[in-house]
């Protein structure tokens, strides 16, 4: 894993930007610029290590208007269990002790109708309540591309940590071309505000700003007994 990451040294480019109550990195692979970031299969949420399709519903009213309004579909359900419990097990397994990586991507590329997939990874809870001025009034005002760039390690998305959780919130969305089997961007906060709703806000503005025009697409699943698909 350690040499993995000195590669993506050599690969990707990140930008980091401070506020008083968030640490934002948007690490993008410059090779990759070009390929296509929408629409987006929502392989779905990974909070303190699992996926659960209720993290989901808490999060997708948040994100909805930054991927287009309409409702997503999850990858990584119920139904994937049905079909194919092998993968669904070993990425259940996979993304526990690594988190989100492109080996747990690369299996739903060919299930993917979307040109690429997007997963988000949540981690921490929000500290207590204080007068700290509102994240996403910071957001708002600040833009993606302000940030210093500069060469680094695409940041790890391992969600399984050995310490307890500290007032913070965590949240991460990852972003893989399904043509290119490559991981285009990813988007990371770190927020010790008070408020997991101003959170989600302000992570959403940025999200919008990365995916401009993005809409959701499903994914493709055996046909059912009734004859769906």
């Amino acid at each position: 894993m350690r040499k993995l990451a000195m590669f993506g040294l050599l690969i990707f480019s990140a930008a980091a930007c401070v506020t008083l109550d968030a640490q934002w990195r948007i690490d993008e692979n410059p090779a990759l610029g070009s390929e296509p970031r929408t629409p987006v299969s929502v392989l779905g949420v990974l909070r303190d290590g699992r996926f659960n399709e209720k993290y989901w519903a808490d999060l997708e009213p948040a994100l909805k208007d930054a991927l287009g309004g309409g409702s997503c579909e999850l990858g990584f359900v119920e139904r994937l269990e049905d079909e194919d419990q092998a993968l669904y097990a070993r990425t259940d397994a996979e993304t526990r002790d690594n988190g989100i990586t492109k080996s747990a991507f690369e299996p739903f590329a060919q299930r993917a109708r979307g040109q690429a997939i997007i997963a988000f990874t949540i981690y921490g809870h929000a500290a207590k309540r204080s007068t700290r001025p509102s994240l996403h009034a910071q957001a708002t005002a600040a833009t993606v591309g302000t940030p210093q760039r500069r060469r680094g390690r695409m940041s790890s998305d391992k969600s399984a940590r050995t310490s307890e959780p500290e007032d913070a919130i965590d949240l991460a969305m990852t972003l893989y071309s399904v043509q290119r089997h490559e991981v285009l961007a990813k988007l990371s906060l770190h927020y010790t505000g008070t408020n997991a709703d101003d959170a989600l806000q302000a992570f959403a503005t940025r999200l919008k700003t990365l995916l401009p025009g993005a809409s959701c697409a499903g994914w493709k699943w055996a046909p059912s007994a009734a004859g769906g698909s």
